[in-house]
């Protein structure tokens, strides 16, 4: 990714973050962000990484409702992350999933549901890697800029005409008017595309 991490210091030794080297991540340790955080500013992003574990009260002994599974502390750290962070993630950390971690999983998207925070589930430090490096790619300017530029080239190299931009966009759930209209004003599909994401 050739771009900087800021992880907090409490992740110090954590496997992810010789993955995110390995990725070319400019690991960066700060003691002032949130626990458990990783930002990656240039995608204006930022993951909460915590193990299902961590989110599961420690006196639980399986009640019938998943919500009563939930420790409050975390529920609270995460509404505080997702405040703070206009891109927010929560990667729920574990080996494997157990059909208990799965419940809990789906109870915190349920819960989180209408907040700006997306809960995602990685299995071990090389998945979360990966989430991490899938997710910051979609808001990163460059690398939208890199795919557009490719599209470009694709596109003229192979010949892609009017009609068939308008078919690829109306995929999108655009009505073939609005399609022709976009195609029209920018002159391509791809730079339809550069414009979305920029």
């Amino acid at each position: 990714m050739d771009c900087p991490a800021i992880i907090n210091q409490s992740l110090q030794g954590h496997p992810l973050i010789q993955h995110l080297s390995d990725f070319k991540f400019k690991i960066k340790m700060s003691s002032t962000t949130e626990e458990n955080s990783v930002i990656i500013p240039t995608s204006a992003v930022a993951f909460l990484i915590l193990s299902v574990g961590d989110v599961i009260r420690d006196d639980v002994i399986c009640p019938d409702d998943v919500n009563d599974w939930l420790d409050k502390t975390m529920i609270s750290k995460i509404t505080k992350f997702s405040s703070g962070h206009r891109n927010a993630y929560v990667i729920l950390f574990s080996r494997h999933l157990s059909e208990n971690e799965v419940k809990v999983h789906q109870c915190l998207q349920q819960r989180f549901l209408d907040d700006r925070v997306s809960i995602l589930v990685a299995l071990g430090a090389k998945n979360c890697c990966d989430v991490i490096c899938s997710v910051s790619r979609q808001f990163n300017r460059k690398f939208a800029n890199d795919a557009g530029r490719q599209l470009r080239e694709a596109t003229s190299q192979r010949g892609i005409n009017f009609e068939q931009s308008c078919r690829a966009l109306s995929q999108s759930g655009l009505n073939e008017e609005n399609c022709k209209d976009l195609i029209a004003h920018y002159g391509s599909l791809s730079e339809v595309i550069l414009k979305y994401n920029s």
